[in-house]
């Protein structure tokens, strides 16, 4: 109760998340709580505030959704130290619908089967392994890039936390510098919370990333009002909106004025405007007659292995 004023703040008004579970039947008390903890992170993996009640059956959940904090911890020290990663893609298409790029996703093997990105990166949060997990991504992607001979641009995703951490920035830096060829086919993205946890710095580290030859990208933009400053002070190439102002937008005039003005702002500033998260077709026609410039989601093209 007394932490309730941050989740009215700007910073903390999409953190605040709330699972409920029941079940049918006889179950323990343990159970019931590592249920209700898998349904929890997979709300936190979502970009806004939410709750959501769900009837369970044990029979239906992977094993692993019943480890214990103790077991996740060692799980993913281990998978992470023997770089044990799998990285699919998912391609952003203009309005044409030819591709521009491939966002990279990582999936975990976990007692021989995938696990989803809802499964364990708020477990990576929780343990603070942002940055030894971003390192095995980015190294992965790294090795991938230099084997393939194509053109093709890949956009990577880098924790707040990572980037904001001054000996993994170092990192990355040297590792940007060391590789000029791979370097130019690359984009970092970071959410939009990055800009306001970052402040004042945020502006000179994206400079200083960019001057190594890669783009960078904002994802789930819009959430954040003060963000639209970030327009003018950094050095941007593509803007994703947040699929929040997405879904749905052919019936939704309120968002229709957003990205409409976010669409002039953008070009004035020649920054690629994309949208997340279009799965409807209509949708994906609203968004081009708004002047938005390409987009993603599962009516475009699904995930697929790298």
């Amino acid at each position: 109760m007394a932490s309730l004023p941050f989740f009215l703040s700007e910073e903390g008004h999409d953190r605040l998340h709330i699972a409920m579970v029941t079940h049918v039947g006889r179950t323990s008390a343990d159970e019931m709580l590592q249920q209700a903890d898998q349904l929890l992170r997979s709300l936190q993996h979502q970009s806004r505030s939410n709750w959501e009640v769900e009837q369970i059956d044990s029979s239906s959940h992977q094993p692993y959704n019943h480890w214990s904090e103790g077991n996740w911890q060692e799980s993913l020290q281990q998978v992470l130290k023997g770089q044990q990663v799998e990285l699919f893609y998912q391609t952003v298409y203009d309005m044409n619908q030819q591709p521009v790029f491939r966002e990279v996703f990582a999936r975990l093997r976990l007692l021989g089967e995938l696990a989803s990105a809802e499964a364990f990166l708020p477990i990576v949060e929780r343990f603070d392994l942002h940055v030894d997990f971003d390192k095995v991504v980015f190294e992965t992607l790294m090795l991938h890039l230099q084997k393939d001979g194509s053109n093709t641009r890949y956009c990577v995703n880098l924790s707040p936390r990572s980037l904001l951490d001054e000996d993994f920035f170092r990192w990355l830096l040297d590792t940007l510098k060391a590789l000029p060829g791979v370097t130019e086919r690359l984009i970092l993205e970071v959410p939009e919370r990055t800009v306001l946890m970052g402040g004042q710095a945020m502006p000179s580290l994206v400079k200083r990333l960019v001057q190594t030859g890669c783009r960078f990208s904002i994802d789930h933009f819009g959430i954040v009002s003060r963000s639209m400053t970030s327009l003018h002070e950094l050095e941007l190439d593509y803007i994703k909106i947040d699929g929040s102002f997405v879904r749905g937008i052919s019936n939704n005039q309120g968002n229709q004025f957003y990205i409409r003005t976010l669409t002039m702002l953008a070009k004035s500033r020649d920054i690629t405007l994309l949208a997340q998260d279009v799965e409807q077709k209509e949708d994906w026609q609203k968004l081009r007659e708004l002047g938005v410039q390409g987009g993603q989601g599962y009516y475009l093209g699904r995930p697929q292995r790298l």
